[in-house]
């Protein structure tokens, strides 16, 4: 069993590749990780489905999150500021866990508000 069309996708999404880096046609081409991503273990894929799916739940987590920003207490329910700050700090861990995992380098960012030193 091999890794789906979309589940390439979304690990390239997640490592910030881009999308055409999948397409033998395009100058963004990267053999090497279509090798990568070509797994022929059953337990490696078992594990990058398992991160892409955690990272796909880290994403619904955010969305959920920056719905709650503005507020700060409901009721007797007081919300944590630093939730947002945190989720993304997950996400990092999980996109850098899969980077390590696959031996792909992470191209930018990982495709979530993606904070540049100058």
């Amino acid at each position: 069993m091999a890794l789906t069309d979309q589940q390439k996708v979304d690990v390239i999404f997640y490592l910030g590749w881009p999308a055409t880096a999948l397409d033998s046609t395009s100058v963004n081409y990267n053999s090497e990780l279509v090798r990568k991503l070509t797994l022929n273990s059953t337990p490696i894929e078992s594990r990058v489905v398992q991160l892409l799916g955690k990272l796909k739940e880290m994403d619904l987590r955010l969305d959920g999150a920056s719905d709650r920003a503005s507020a700060l207490e409901a009721d007797d329910i007081k919300l944590n500021p630093d939730e947002i700050m945190r989720l993304k700090q997950e996400r990092r861990r999980i996109v850098k866990e899969l980077a390590r995992f696959l031996n792909v380098p992470m191209m930018g960012g990982s495709s979530v508000n993606v904070d540049l030193c100058v």
